[in-house]
Parts: structure tokens; C-alpha cells; sequence
């Protein structure tokens, strides 16, 4: 008995047999198929920008030495193994450094465990006024993980590096 192959496929259409079925997908699965699919190219797009390695670098290392509120000594040796988040303000800022510190509150709070690789500093630039109990209290306001620390204007804070990152130090009267 010979058959024709037409007659094969219908008779197993029919039967229902399971490798002739039309395999189906739902939505969902192929909704997260292709969320992985798009996961792994931004992978390996930022992996591949991460290779070409001929960015400019900036040396972060810089050393320094201020004091915080309780008038200790701090440098940069104090936070071996974290990188610093630095912010340059002033207790007195109406606007700007309230709502910038806020913001690094917040992102230490959205990055999680990461949070404990980070240690942020408040280094300000009016050390006449920014001093001691007051300075701790500004500080703790916003997180208690931030750090706020002062120096005198000759010494410690004139000498803190700005040219790389862009900062004007200027002294303006109101």
C-alpha cells in the first residue's frame, strides 16, 4: 500500500498526533522572551563600551585633610575601600543644598546594599560659619550617613582639588 505524503499529513493532522500540532506561545512567555532578548543586547552593548578602554581617565585619588563636627581630623585614608560622594555646599544655601543632599539620600537609598560602598561627604565652603554641633545636625537632617566636614579657608579647603570637576570657588557678597 502506498501512500502519498499528503495523505500522511492529513491523516496525523487528524489523529492529532503532538508533532504535527502547531506549537503555541503564550503572550506572556513571549513577552519575556523578548525582555531578556532586549537585557542581554544592553548587556553587551555596555560591555562593549566598557572594552574600548580609550576614555580619558581622572585620577580620584587626591588626598585631604578636614575636620569634621566634633573637630577630628578626617583624610581620605579614613574610608579605605568606599568611594566618596562629595558634595561642596553651605548650611546657609536657601535652595541648591538642601535639595542636592536630599538627592543623595535618596540614591543612596535606591542603589540598597550597594549603599554601603559609598560614604557621602558635605564638605562646605564657609567653614567661618559651618562648624561643630551645627554642621552635625545639618548633616544628620538629610542621612545619617552623611559626613559633613569644614576646614579654614587658607589651609584645607583652598587646597582641595577643583579644576578637574569644574568648580568656581568665589566668595560673593548679599
Amino acid at each position: 500500500m502506498v501512500q502519498t505524503v499528503q495523505d500522511l499529513v492529513t491523516r496525523a493532522l487528524e489523529s492529532g498526533s503532538p508533532s504535527c500540532r502547531r506549537p503555541s506561545i503564550s503572550f506572556a512567555r513571549l513577552c519575556r522572551m523578548s525582555a531578556t532578548l532586549v537585557s542581554a543586547m544592553f548587556c553587551l552593548c555596555l560591555l562593549l563600551m566598557a572594552a574600548k578602554g580609550d576614555e580619558p581617565k581622572i585620577s580620584l585619588g587626591h588626598s585631604f585633610a578636614l575636620s569634621d563636627a566634633d573637630g577630628r581630623t578626617v583624610t581620605r585614608a579614613d574610608f579605605p575601600g568606599v568611594w566618596l560622594l562629595i558634595y561642596f555646599g553651605y548650611m546657609h544655601c536657601s535652595d541648591q543644598c538642601p535639595t542636592a543632599l536630599s538627592a543623595m539620600a535618596e540614591a543612596l537609598d535606591e542603589i540598597g546594599l550597594a549603599a554601603n560602598r559609598v560614604q557621602p561627604l558635605f564638605i562646605t565652603v564657609d567653614p567661618e560659619r559651618d562648624r561643630g554641633p551645627m554642621l552635625r545636625d545639618f548633616t544628620a537632617a538629610f542621612d545619617k550617613r552623611l559626613i559633613g566636614l569644614t576646614g579654614t579657608q587658607e589651609l584645607q579647603i583652598s587646597e582641595f582639588p577643583t579644576g578637574d570637576f569644574g568648580s568656581n570657588r568665589q566668595a560673593v557678597s548679599v
